[in-house]
């Protein structure tokens, strides 16, 4: 019988397939039944400075007690635990250049599985906000829904940015993040107290009380 030397060829190819599909499908159980940290929303170099959260989402349901600890402090608003993944809420917006560093703890399956501590460094950077992942823009677009209604029955925040007259002084304001609740710092520039002074007057003689607001006072020359 006439043997054709592409069978002999194809039958130890069909067995090297066999082999890689067997393979992938026990590597593919083994990762399933593995304890383990699948992924990071946002991975830790592509965080920004308008991250709204880090989120760590792991294989296995996890059991109550994980505990977070976030360097500096001051950035870390609160974390929840929910079935696979911990999502940490950033005080955004964070601060360029700054080193921060997040370490998560007491990491236990619900069928008691444990993994060791776990650190991520991370040094926020711009990055635009439609090339953040589609849940961190969800995020952001809430926060900015929620910021909005904050504002709007607003006496002051509606007129600014003002500048006097004479460039005496000028008001402005920024939106920090507590929280994830919307917080507006107003901003008085001017070159002198008297022109201070004279900024918490018009913001009195407008309807609004000064003492409401957080005020953060710049001294120099109004452009």
């Amino acid at each position: 019988m006439y043997n054709n030397p592409l069978n002999k060829l194809l039958k130890p190819l069909a067995l090297m397939a066999g082999l890689i599909i067997v393979l992938a499908v026990g590597w593919a159980i083994y990762r399933s039944l593995v304890f383990r940290l699948v992924s990071t929303d946002p991975k830790t170099n592509d965080v920004a400075l308008s991250s709204p959260f880090f989120k760590l989402s792991y294989s296995q349901k996890l059991a109550p007690g994980v505990k977070v600890q976030l360097t500096p402090s001051s950035a870390l608003s609160s974390y929840t635990i929910d079935n696979k993944i911990v999502t940490v809420y950033l005080n955004y917006p964070l601060n360029s250049g700054q080193k921060y560093s997040l370490t998560v703890s007491h990491i236990v399956s619900a069928s008691g599985k444990r993994l060791a501590d776990e650190s991520f460094n991370f040094s926020p950077r711009y990055i635009p906000g439609n090339q953040l992942s589609k849940d961190q823009q969800a995020a952001l677009e809430a926060n900015q829904i929620r910021y909005r209604q904050s504002i709007s029955g607003d006496k002051l925040i509606q007129l600014l940015p003002f500048t006097s007259g004479g460039n005496e002084f000028k008001i402005d304001y920024q939106v920090t993040y507590q929280g994830q609740k919307p917080l507006a710092t107003i901003i008085i520039t001017s070159a002198s107290q008297q022109g201070q002074s004279d900024a918490l007057a018009w913001i009195r003689s407008i309807g609004a009380d000064p003492a409401k607001y957080h005020i953060q006072y710049q001294t120099a020359a109004v452009q």
